[in-house]
């Protein structure tokens, strides 16, 4: 995986925000040579027997791939858009705790000594 986030991002070392993107694309690529759809045109038995293999490897590394961690890396990514439902909610997420835990809304506010 850090071969591809490093051509990806153009960087020496591997991006942990580009993961969850990669793997994405990976699965959707999977998926159509499965079904047949791949828009390279490779849709042979072999292909689609492949494509399967690497969907299943690729899948028991989700959680690491796709975990909170790589998820908040790519919200605060600014080269990665950020509208999609899921990122707007942990945005509102992290800003709930960096709230609860601190805040000084619940300091009694000083009156500069009166």
């Amino acid at each position: 995986m850090a071969k591809y986030t490093t051509a990806s991002c153009g960087r020496s070392c591997a991006i942990l925000s580009m993961q969850p993107l990669i793997y994405d694309s990976l699965v959707s690529h999977c998926r159509d040579t499965i079904d047949g759809r791949a828009q390279t045109g490779f849709t042979t038995l072999a292909c689609q027997n492949a494509a399967q293999s690497v969907l299943e490897k690729v899948s028991k590394n989700e959680s690491y791939l796709c975990s909170p961690l790589t998820r908040l890396a790519q919200i605060l990514d600014p080269r990665i858009g950020n509208g999609s439902g899921m990122a707007l909610d942990m945005k509102q997420t992290i800003r709930d705790i960096l709230t609860e835990e601190y805040s000084l809304s619940s300091a009694e506010p000083t009156d500069g000594g009166s």
